[in-house]
């Protein structure tokens, strides 16, 4: 995808931060901060059309990352290419994975999981019973295995 009309599209939907360098995306976004970019019918994430445009073809086993952390940054100089595995260590390493209650898969909130490590004389099969949770999870919580963010009440 090159070609000075689609760069010319792109480039007008942007707004510059002095500060930070970045190229805040100004047109549509997902839900999640990308912004999204339409151009002859086709809807695409419009960072990756900034980094095909400026730095060039994006290999079918690579995403585009953000240096700047900032999703709706579209500038190139910001961008950079790697795995999906390097795109979730960079996440973890910068300290944005979702976590506790923040993560939308889990069933337990941060005191749920208080009271399952305060509750030691009940059985981990009947504290799984009530949360609706595995024993195995439950173990797993207990230990500190999971939900190791939360620190470990007094004993």
């Amino acid at each position: 995808m090159q070609g000075a009309a689609v760069k010319n599209s792109l480039l007008a939907k942007i707004s510059v931060d002095a500060g930070t360098g970045c190229w805040n995306w100004t047109a549509s976004k997902q839900c999640r901060g990308y912004g999204q970019f339409s151009f002859g019918g086709t809807m695409r994430l419009a960072h990756r059309v900034s980094f095909e445009i400026h730095r060039g073809p994006i290999p079918d086993d690579l995403n585009v990352l953000h240096d700047c952390d900032n999703r709706a940054c579209v500038n190139p100089g910001h961008l950079f290419l790697g795995t999906q595995a390097e795109n979730i260590a960079d996440m973890v390493a910068k300290g944005r994975e979702a976590r506790g209650s923040g993560n939308g898969n889990t069933k337990l909130t941060e005191a749920d999981v208080r009271s399952i490590r305060d509750e030691k004389d009940i059985s981990e099969l009947d504290i799984a019973k009530r949360y609706g949770a595995s024993r195995s999870q439950i173990r797993r919580i207990r230990r500190g295995e999971h939900w190791a963010h939360l620190k470990e009440t007094a004993e």
